[in-house]
């Protein structure tokens, strides 16, 4: 199991790791295309849930695109991608240092 940030998806906690190289270049593509479909729920669907299961699969290399579509609402695919950014330096750390 390799480390990360932890989050609940329909009920179960995962780890979820950062981002190997080549998961990075596929899901950024991903994330580009998500952009490109805002007129097409359908795709931003599967587009979706194929960006969750690259983020996920490096810890659960069993979880299938039905897998996902089960565990995932709306929110918890906003909160996963979230986390996703933040594990794998996607997402600047904002530190907020007391004024003297």
């Amino acid at each position: 199991m390799i480390d990360g940030l932890t989050i609940n998806l329909g009920g179960t906690d995962y780890i979820v790791p950062p981002l190997n190289l080549n998961g990075l270049e596929k899901y950024l593509k991903l994330m580009d295309r998500i952009n490109e479909t805002k007129d097409d729920p359908l795709a931003q669907i599967n587009i979706t849930a194929e960006a969750a299961l690259i983020a996920l699969r490096r810890n659960y290399p069993d979880l299938t695109i039905e897998d996902i579509k089960e565990m995932l609402d709306t929110e918890s695919s906003i909160r996963l991608f979230g986390v996703v950014a933040e594990v794998s330096g996607l997402k600047k750390k904002i530190v907020l240092e007391p004024n003297p």
